[in-house]
């Protein structure tokens, strides 16, 4: 057991904290100026994050759109490149720079101006801070004496590159923490329960969100698995029902509406906490 909860807080701290390890796409030149030594781009696309400066070295291959080398000095704050950067060993390093045709250009600025316009899925954000309630649970007794309340959950998703899914969608990875309380055998002298379940479920998840074939640009529909630590502990008159500790991997589906540009309502199907979950989904990031 202890293997297997060591491994499970490798996968949540994996999915939780992973940093991005690839730059590539459109973007536009915010600071680039001599010695030219680094550069600042805004990306088009909002599934990568504020890297800030990233440096340019003597390997970095600064060309055109044909592949015909150029001087630094060629191109110009608020000018659309095309990056790739690339981090090594904790290190960002540009590996190349190339000034985009005329056609990619343009596509690329349409795509940009959904995107302001809050149009595009997940809108201008990297991060998505979910918080709702849920309905209910595997976890509970029998429905009869079920005196629980609605659990609750959180959720924390972040955007990953993969490019063999870019044309259908993108992937997120993240965190879940949810929880929800039973209560049994009311005691009218001392107002209070005779025993209490109180049920802990701490995944890490990842999803796919579908981008392709949706007719709303608001919508965000997504599917994903879940492998989780769920936890029972017990407090009661009955020492036989104490807590107890399980591993399980689980499957959901669920869908975002985007109210505003970085607010969402959303609804969720699965195995975690409760069997339906809904609530609010904020760009956070």
């Amino acid at each position: 057991m202890k293997l297997t909860s060591m491994l499970l807080l490798l996968f949540i701290a994996n999915v939780v904290f992973a940093q991005q390890q690839k730059i590539e796409g459109n973007g536009k030149i915010v600071e680039f100026a001599a010695p030219y030594n680094k550069i600042k781009v805004q990306m088009n696309k909002s599934s990568y994050e504020d890297v800030g400066e990233l440096p340019i070295n003597d390997d970095t291959k600064i060309t055109d759109h044909s592949g015909n080398l150029l001087k630094p000095e060629e191109f110009k704050v608020g000018e659309e490149i095309e990056i790739i950067a690339e981090k090594v060993n904790y290190k960002w390093h540009v590996t190349s720079i190339k000034k985009p045709s005329e056609a990619s250009r343009m596509a690329n600025e349409a795509g940009a101006k959904l995107v302001e316009k809050g149009e595009g899925t997940f809108f201008t954000k990297n991060g998505v801070l979910s918080i709702g309630r849920g309905i209910g649970s595997s976890f509970g007794r029998k429905i009869n004496y079920d005196k629980s309340k609605l659990a609750w959950t959180f959720i924390w998703e972040n955007k990953q590159k993969f490019n063999l899914l870019d044309k259908y969608g993108f992937l997120t990875k993240g965190g879940y923490v949810g929880w929800k309380t039973y209560r049994e055998g009311f005691d009218i002298k001392t107002s209070k329960y005779d025993q209490n379940w109180t049920y802990f479920v701490l995944g890490g998840r990842t999803a796919f969100h579908l981008v392709k074939f949706k007719q709303i640009k608001r919508w965000d529909p997504y599917a994903g698995y879940m492998l989780s630590l769920n936890m029972r502990f017990y407090d009661g008159i009955y020492s036989a029902t104490g807590s107890f500790f399980s591993l399980k991997s689980t499957f959901f589906v669920g869908s975002r509406f985007y109210l505003l540009k970085n607010l969402a309502a959303y609804a969720e199907l699965g195995y975690g906490i409760s069997y339906f979950n809904f609530g609010i989904a904020w760009n956070a990031k």
